[in-house]
């Protein structure tokens, strides 16, 4: 797998990798063989359910948005 050249000009991350250019492999069927996607054909991979990030952060970000809320509020500023 050739890894794809980087724009170090971008200013949006979707400008990073310019994807039209080649045919990339999904991550999670990189380390599997060829015998191994031929049997997937036949039979589905069950994906286990792995915990996304994202959640949590958002969860820490009204938290600390909440308690800054508390701290540096308009009537607190006054």
């Amino acid at each position: 797998m050739k890894i794809p050249p980087i724009n170090v000009n971008a200013t949006k991350l979707s400008e990073l990798v310019d994807l039209s250019l080649e045919v990339l492999e999904p991550p999670l069927t990189t380390s599997l063989t060829s015998q191994e996607l031929r049997n997937l054909k036949e039979t589905p991979m069950q994906v286990p359910k792995w915990p996304s990030h994202t959640q949590g952060v958002e969860r820490c970000v009204k938290m600390v948005t909440e308690a800054a809320g508390h701290v540096y509020s308009h009537e607190r500023r006054e």
